[in-house]
């Protein structure tokens, strides 16, 4: 009955309690009397007996003050467990408020660089409503007609044939200028080689350009568009053989620099393609703010790795119209998707969970020309692909998104050149020809396309440039 009594005497807050060092200085004074009248009288002597009665009473009392000090102790415990709750909901009302804040903060910037642009074109438009009318003041007609001009009947110093030619020159060389300046002065990515130039990244794969691309639930076998089929067919065969010394399943990142570059119809045809070949596939739609891979495959989005990052358990769902090919939706948009994918359960998915269930994870990621997901994603994959879209992708948003993949250099496959219509068919495939085969996986042609400096993307080799 003493061991409890002793383990909790032995914490300080009990021991220190004024009744209970009253009552142990008591029951002290009670041992060392017992102690010297033990030394007179026998065991059993009236007194001993006296003395052990008023010990057993001395414990009891000590054995109450403990129980009431506890109770003291238990009832402040209660009332810091009722403290601390309350703290932590007005600390997770602070983070409510925090995450508002930080949205209304980012749609404050769009604003002031809405407002700023619109200033600037009321500026120029107000310069060139001033110089439209100095010029009329200064056409103004101030002179007067003393000897009018005479005409007569015959042209005089004309010759046709030299304004023919002259003209011809000239339109010829306004047009080549035309063309020029349009191409140098355009925002947009308007071919390959300015891709290439812009970014100094190797060229995984093309993707021609296709008016009338239905989506996978209503088109999954691709032979509707023949080149768009041997297209990512021949992306699919370029990277088994860039992954063929992966061991265990490979975790593919697809991202790209602006939206509506095709990179979610990229990755689900890649998936589906991979799927086809006989590969066990995991097709996860990374894209927490916009995603479109549910609408691409028609299947349900009410759960999926917004759920799984909240702890949640979620199981993909398999695609019926393709064999061997499992998705996992995006699930329902949270409030904070970049502190989401910071938690644990994204590294436990990519590293414990979809290994067993898939040879390739192949994975949809928001713009990364936009916000930063695609970094967050790509530290836990093995290798990353970029998609930039003729004619689409902003050059100024290209570079962003290089620099930003700087970190992740030793992971970046190359580029996807989507939507390209400049070239024929013989240049889109000219990788397939007589002698184009062998440039574009020759010595060193291949392995150089994973190399990235820090200031930029740096092409290596000739070969990944010349075919598909």
């Amino acid at each position: 009955a003493d061991d409890p009594l002793n383990a909790l005497m032995n914490l300080e807050v009990v021991a220190q309690h004024p009744v209970v060092v009253e009552q142990r200085r008591l029951l002290y004074e009670q041992e060392d009397r017992r102690v010297l009248l033990s030394q007179k009288y026998l065991v059993k002597h009236p007194r001993m007996v006296e003395i052990d009665e008023q010990l057993k009473a001395k414990r009891r009392h000590l054995a109450e003050a403990v129980a009431m000090a506890t109770a003291g102790i238990d009832a402040r415990v209660q009332e810091l467990e009722l403290q601390r709750a309350e703290l932590q909901s007005q600390i997770d009302t602070a983070e409510e408020a925090l995450s508002e804040y930080r949205t209304h903060l980012v749609e404050l910037g769009s604003l002031q660089k809405e407002i700023a642009t619109t200033e600037k074109i009321l500026d120029s438009l107000r310069e060139h409503l001033a110089e439209q009318q100095v010029l009329a003041s200064l056409e103004a007609n101030q002179a007067t007609i003393i000897d009018p001009p005479t005409a007569g009947t015959e042209p005089v110093n004309i010759k046709k044939s030299l304004f023919a030619i002259a003209a011809l020159l000239l339109g010829s060389v306004a047009a080549a200028l035309t063309a020029v300046g349009a191409e140098l002065l355009s925002r947009k990515v308007r071919s390959l080689d300015r891709a290439i130039e812009g970014t100094r990244m190797a060229v995984f794969g093309r993707m021609p350009a296709s008016a009338k691309l239905l989506p996978l639930a209503q088109d999954p076998e691709l032979e509707s568009a023949e080149r768009m089929g041997e297209a990512i067919r021949a992306i699919r065969a370029r990277l088994r053989l860039a992954t063929r010394d992966h061991e265990g399943a490979r975790r593919i990142t697809i991202t790209s620099s602006c939206p509506g570059d095709g990179k979610s119809t990229v990755a689900a045809q890649l998936a589906m393609s991979l799927a086809a070949a006989g590969d066990r596939v995991l097709l996860i739609d990374g894209d927490l703010r916009k995603p479109r891979l549910a609408d691409e495959l028609n299947m349900p989005s009410d759960e999926g790795l917004s759920a799984v990052l909240r702890g949640a358990s979620v199981t993909p769902e398999v695609f019926a119209a393709q064999k061997n090919l499992s998705f996992l939706a995006a699930g329902p948009c949270p409030a904070n998707p970049s502190e989401l994918l910071h938690a644990p359960p994204l590294q436990h998915l990519l590293d414990e969970i979809a290994p067993q269930v898939a040879d390739w994870v192949i994975i949809d990621t928001p713009p990364l020309g936009r916000v930063s997901d695609a970094l967050i994603i790509g530290e836990h994959c093995d290798y990353l692909l970029v998609v930039v879209r003729e004619d689409h992708t902003l050059r100024a948003d290209l570079r962003r998104c290089i620099s930003q993949l700087a970190p992740l250099e030793d992971k970046v496959l190359g580029m996807i050149y989507n939507a390209q219509s400049r070239h024929s068919d013989a240049e889109l495939y000219a990788g397939y020809g007589a002698g184009g085969y062998g440039s574009g996986f020759g010595s060193g042609g291949f392995s150089g396309t994973r190399r990235i400096q820090a200031s930029g993307m740096r092409r290596s080799g000739s070969g990944p440039h010349t075919g598909v």
